[in-house]
């Protein structure tokens, strides 16, 4: 045997023992995930995607037999559900950080664009287009398979030019919301009932997508949170992020309303196209139901008024609240007058809340919102990635012994005053304590490493809470003072009271309350520093009018009282001269 051939068979003999060995572990971890099918979809995803990592290394091997070939490929196959829990029926199983750091790696990027890549080699249709855009949306551009895609998607030049407005531009393109609005507008004038038609859930994903464009650039806008976090590898901080303002027909929000109105409203349609689709319209009829009405909110939101349109949704001769959570319909009746359905931010935040999918107001630009909403959570654009996630996913820390305890925290002097206390107050503690403020934040966002998961602890932060409030309640009680250009800071401050005053929450709920609570005092701090300050130099004003008041009242009652006493010296001289020789309890009286 010479040298050459001593290479080969040295070569064939320890890639045939990589690819028995491989094997033997896709095997064992196929296994730990069949094992752990009910558990974490991050687990699942973990699982899957080492899976994949193995079985695609040990198919490029070159030497392979047929039938380590065909194993291989059937691990690759499994490893395909992948999607599935990246893209779940039921949406907000896919909201978590950790799903979201998976999603953001190199081998997740390459795993998807493995998958276009095989749903590429297959026809073209609408079925196999609303896989490939959802995930071209939810992962990193397709560079690698940019052109591939855009030579397959030539037989639809509606997606086509989606496509290359999105890859080119991204959401910095006016144009590419209106590109997604004509190519969805294009499948829904489609027939569902053709072979191929798009599922309902790459519609009703890509939909959700178009909503985000459209409202995305405002300076305030709303979303959810899983809408959110499938753009939020978009979203950078104020030196890179910024937004184009859209361009979209008039016609844009009705159309889509439309679209949204007759997929709920057919339900005999709806359920045979998600039967074609091949998912079991029982399980997943509600979730899709949920969502469409969730996006009429958001619309709502923006300022189109659909309630009467969503009333009927809820209660009305056709309604579809039997489709719908009890305790999401609740929230949103719960302001119903009759024939009208009075909805808010903090009615919409509450019903959103109560499906697992929170309500968020998202500003990029330096305005602060003037929304009432405490249910709600609040992101800021101009803040860098890692503080957004700290808003999205607070993180939970673990009380050990080394930890300050939540009383030593705030063990700082605060003011302690009530509303009926006004006259007593002392002015230098007739103001917000700040500092204990800022330590209460520091608690609920985790860095100072309290637990948060105790009702001592809730309670605790409540009591502090209570005594700043209890300031402004004190200040806020001069009716007369509280007008003018004071009116909306006493507005913002009573609100913040209000909220405090909920008894019957949660107490996870009762934390998102507290840090609405902090978050909106601290915005408006300015002013109401300057607040107390006036409000001080008017309690000061009073006091000192009440001693010159109580001074002149006594020198009255003394001159009030000699007048009597002259009276009376007219009438009983000896008895007075007597009186006025009283000293000590000694009368001349009592020395007769």
């Amino acid at each position: 045997m010479n040298v050459k051939d001593l290479v080969f068979s040295m070569k064939s003999y320890w890639q045939s023992e990589l690819v028995s060995v491989g094997i033997k572990v896709l095997e064992t971890i196929e296994g730990l995930h069949k094992s752990k099918s009910n558990g974490s979809a991050f687990h699942q995803s973990t699982s899957l995607l080492h899976i994949f990592e193995v079985s695609k290394f040990l198919l490029d091997c070159q030497y392979t037999n047929f039938t380590d070939t065909w194993k291989l490929e059937s691990f690759l196959q499994f490893s395909s559900a992948y999607f599935d829990l990246m893209f779940p029926l039921d949406w907000r199983t896919s909201v978590s950080a950790n799903l979201i750091f998976l999603r953001e790696t190199d081998l997740s990027h390459e795993f998807l664009e493995e998958i276009i890549h095989q749903n590429i080699k297959g026809n073209s249709n609408y079925l196999t287009t609303g896989k490939v855009m959802m995930m071209c949306l939810g992962s990193r551009k397709p560079i690698a398979r940019y052109e591939l895609i855009t030579r397959w998607i030539q037989w639809n030049s509606s997606w086509k030019q989606f496509f290359k407005v999105f890859v080119n531009g991204g959401l910095k393109d006016v144009c590419v919301s209106q590109a997604l609005l004509s190519a969805l507008e294009d499948t829904f004038n489609a027939n569902w009932r053709l072979p191929g038609y798009m599922s309902p859930q790459s519609f009703v994903c890509l939909l959700d997508s178009l909503i985000f464009m459209a409202y995305h650039n405002s300076r305030i806008f709303f979303t959810t949170k899983s809408s959110f976090v499938e753009w939020f590898r978009y979203i950078h901080s104020s030196s890179t992020y910024s937004a184009s303002r859209q361009i979209l027909p008039e016609n844009a929000v009705p159309f889509i309303v439309g679209m949204i109105q007759q997929i709920l409203y057919n339900r005999h349609d709806t359920l045979s196209w998600i039967e074609k689709s091949k998912i079991d319209s029982l399980y997943y009829h509600p979730f899709l139901s949920l969502k469409l009405v969730m996006m009429l909110l958001l619309i709502y939101l923006h300022g189109s008024d659909y309630s009467q349109l969503l009333l009927d949704l809820l209660s009305g001769q056709n309604n579809i609240a039997y489709l719908l959570p009890k305790k999401f319909v609740f929230a949103l009746l719960r302001r119903r007058d009759g024939d009208h359905l009075y909805l808010n931010p903090e009615v919409v935040a509450e019903a959103f809340m109560s499906v697992e999918d929170s309500l968020l107001i998202v500003r990029s630009e330096n305005v602060f919102p003037r929304v009432h909403a405490p249910s709600a959570v609040f992101v800021d654009l101009k803040k860098s990635k890692d503080e957004i996630m700290s808003v999205l996913f607070p993180r939970k820390t673990v009380l050990c012994v080394q930890t300050p305890s939540i009383e030593a925290i705030l063990e700082a002097p605060s003011s302690n005053t009530s509303a009926n206390d006004n006259l007593n107050v002392n002015p230098e503690e007739m103001q917000i304590n700040w500092k204990v403020l800022e330590d209460i934040s520091e608690v609920i966002y985790g860095k100072q490493g309290v637990a948060l998961n105790t009702l001592s602890a809730a309670a605790m932060i409540k009591k502090e809470l209570d005594k700043n409030i209890s300031t402004l309640a004190t200040a806020l009680a001069d009716k007369q003072f509280c007008a003018g250009k004071d009116a909306s800071i006493v507005h913002e401050a009573n609100l913040a009271i209000d909220d405090l005053k909920r008894e019957d929450v949660e107490h996870s709920f009762f934390m998102k309350i507290v840090q609405g609570v902090v978050e909106r005092l601290r915005i408006i701090k300015p002013t109401l520093d300057d607040f107390f300050r006036r409000s001080v130099m008017i309690h000061e004003s009073k006091i000192e009018k009440m001693v010159v008041s109580e001074s002149s009242n006594t020198q009255d009652a003394k001159n009030k009282k000699g007048k009597r006493n002259n009276k009376k010296n007219n009438v009983k001289g000896t008895d007075v001269v007597v009186e006025n020789q009283t000293g000590g309890g000694n009368t001349q009286d009592e020395k007769n």
